[in-house]
């Protein structure tokens, strides 16, 4: 028996969901105790990114395959403001690995201060140590984040139609089409939100997810795991240890007297914070290289969309013209 065509249009829905619902698995925390527990790191967001250009790809390929007809005219503009957002996501997460670039010149710089001088067995001008001090210190002073559900029940639960409205008459292809771009636009304010509250320390707006989408509850659990990437919370723990260390050096320095166990404390708390700044550049600038390439490839698709959008409409208005 034939396969009739609406038939075939639910498959496209379900396997492009399908296909968005694997992606999302290597992101998702495990269910199982006995597997490997969850690890958020500037890795993760590294995934993340992945993650959201090839979904972008997928629904860039969806609807050139599909080509819609003139009942679905919206999708194309509605494609092009869902890249959109993913633009604006890209340069919103490059604002704040940029701002983690200048906490790294900054420890850097206190790494500099440190360093020792003659024998190796003294410790640094008490200037330098004061400068690092006060340095480090800045960081100390602002109010610490808050971890925040991102997907919650306050939320009201939204609705495809909700998020990408249709006017007047669809046919399969565009409603298939609709839906696409309705995930688009979901996953990537959700994992915008993910990468602004994990890198900036700041609360995310939470994220309505349609029922509809059998990947919902993978972003329901994933909502509830973030928080700070490791190399983040690593690098601001050893940096804690290193301020309090240095704060003992400052008073050897006024008593004249005790210096020798806290130089060893410098030394090991000079290496532990060395270490955690090579992890955490690692990643930050691996991130980087994903949010760059993730731009230039989404921006590159909707360069070719909006061209083939400005040609259809141009060939429209001509026989409109001509009638």
């Amino acid at each position: 028996m034939k396969r009739s065509l609406p038939n075939n249009f639910d498959l496209i829905a379900r396997s492009f969901d399908d296909n968005l619902l694997r992606r999302l698995k290597p992101l998702t925390p495990p269910n199982s105790p006995d597997t490997p527990s969850f690890n958020f790191s500037l890795s993760w967001l590294s995934q993340a990114v992945d993650f959201l250009s090839a979904t972008h790809a997928e629904a860039h390929a969806l609807i050139a395959n599909l080509r819609p007809s003139p009942h679905d005219s919206k999708s194309s503009p509605s494609y092009l403001d869902g890249s959109l957002k993913i633009l604006d996501a890209c340069n919103s997460i490059s604002h704040e690995i940029e701002r983690l670039r200048q906490r790294r010149l900054l420890i850097n710089f206190v790494l500099q201060l440190l360093e020792f001088s003659g024998d190796g067995c003294r410790l640094p001008a008490s200037e330098k140590l004061r400068k690092a001090w006060d340095l480090l210190s800045d960081r100390e002073n602002k109010p610490s984040r808050k971890r925040r559900t991102l997907i919650d029940s306050k939320v009201p639960e939204a609705s495809i139609g909700d998020l990408v409205p249709s006017r007047g008459k669809i046919s399969s292809a565009g409603e298939v089409i609709r839906r696409a771009i309705c995930a688009v636009g979901v996953v990537t304010a959700f994992f915008a939100g993910v990468a602004a509250a994990a890198l900036s320390g700041e609360d995310a707006a939470a994220v309505g997810v349609p029922a509809e989408f059998v990947w919902a509850e993978s972003l329901r659990e994933i909502g509830s795991a973030v928080g700070v990437p490791a190399e983040v919370g690593e690098v601001e723990e050893r940096v804690r240890v290193l301020r309090d260390v240095i704060n003992k050096g400052v008073k050897v320095k006024e008593d004249q007297e005790g210096s020798e166990n806290v130089v060893k404390e410098l030394v090991n708390a000079v290496k532990e914070v060395e270490a955690a700044m090579g992890r955490f550049s690692d990643g930050l600038d691996r991130l980087a290289d994903g949010v760059n390439g993730t731009f230039r490839r989404v921006l590159c698709n909707r360069n070719g969309m909006l061209e083939e959008y400005r040609k259809g409409h141009g060939s429209c208005d001509e026989k409109e013209t001509q009638m």
